[in-house]
């Protein structure tokens, strides 16, 4: 989950979004709707798959008409953006008072086991750029929307985007270690030039290939806004503009929409759904990392342990060195089952 805090000062760099070519019949009164099956929904109260946990407020009509033209916005340079946001169906707004759960935050998208962006308070205030001369609002709502256009992770733990990115944030890393900072010391203090250097817009898109991802959608996005002294670098600008503006396959949006209800079934207890959701997808894309993920869980649920246990190897496997969070609750979950 992409998220950042609000300053009355130099925010750092968040989102990066290229522009694609694709055509997108857009815009009705909320949504965009024409080529994608669902549409941006502004809530006033939870949807009935909704996990979370926050007091919402009521929209006013003026929130509504900024959201609308931010979309709008978007649709307009990088339609395929929107789309593949859409892709496996509505996206819900929602409006509160309150944090993010993680840390403090203006925005913040759900966008695995559901499809929603939540804004807050600060998100309405303006007249607050980034280090890159662009509206910290602005850059923060397409660096949320590049992350629901990712549901599950594939283009950001992509070999690809891997090989453009990770020997960047590795030696970004490096650099700050030097100085004797960690990548969140280095994100809280706005030490963001060791990333600009590397061709990323802000050190935060070094805490991780999402995170560098989104940020990067961004940065591609605003090109024209940003203050000079900073340009994306060829190689990460083809990859925003090739896979993540372009809209998502109906196999991606089959995978993701079946990731979904199959989590949604696994909440509700329904594990023979689940399981069997899973299997057909992993049975048509047996590389999808989070498919192994999530039926390790069912299986666990449904007392099939060493069923549980290849899924999880299977999906730590994939897993990317920099995915360290999700590494370590897998291995978390394969030593429960070896001490079962």
């Amino acid at each position: 989950m992409g998220a950042c805090r609000f300053v009355k000062q130099e925010v750092p760099a968040r989102l990066i979004l290229a522009g694609a070519c694709l055509v997108l019949l857009f815009w009705a009164a909320v949504p965009v709707r024409a080529q994608s099956p669902g549409a941006f929904e502004f809530r006033d109260t939870l949807a009935a798959q909704s996990t979370l946990s926050i007091e919402l407020g009521r929209w006013s009509d003026a929130e509504r008409a900024t959201v609308r033209l931010l979309l709008k916005r978007i649709g307009k340079r990088a339609p395929g953006l929107l789309a593949r946001a859409l892709a496996a169906g509505p996206v819900s707004l929602y409006r509160t008072a309150e944090d993010s759960p993680d840390h403090p935050a203006a925005a913040w998208a759900r966008r695995r086991h559901e499809a929603s962006l939540i804004v807050t308070d600060d998100f309405f205030r303006t007249g607050f750029a980034n280090g890159l001369g662009v509206e910290y609002r602005d850059w923060l709502f397409v660096h949320e929307m590049a992350h629901l256009a990712d549901p599950v992770g594939t283009l950001g733990r992509s070999a690809d985007w891997r090989a453009i990115v990770g020997p960047r944030i590795a030696r970004i890393t490096q650099t700050l270690a030097g100085d004797g900072l960690s990548l969140r010391d280095a994100m809280f203090q706005y030490r963001d030039a060791p990333a600009r250097a590397q061709g990323l817009p802000s050190v935060y898109a070094a805490i991780s290939l999402h995170e560098a991802l989104a940020e990067s959608a961004a940065a591609v996005f605003f090109a024209r806004e940003i203050a000079a002294g900073f340009t994306v670098p060829n190689d990460v600008a083809g990859f925003v503009g090739a896979r993540l503006f372009a809209p998502a396959s109906e196999a991606e949006a089959r995978k993701v929409r079946a990731y979904r209800q199959a989590a949604l079934a696994r909440r509700n207890g329904d594990l023979q759904r689940a399981a069997d959701l899973l299997d057909r997808v992993l049975s048509e894309m047996p590389g999808f990392t989070m498919g192994y993920y999530l039926r390790g869980y069912v299986r666990a649920a449904q007392g099939d342990l060493p069923g549980a246990g290849a899924d999880w190897r299977a999906a730590r496997a994939r897993l990317p060195e920099s995915d360290a969070r999700l590494r370590a609750e897998l291995q978390a979950g394969l030593d429960w089952i070896a001490a079962q």
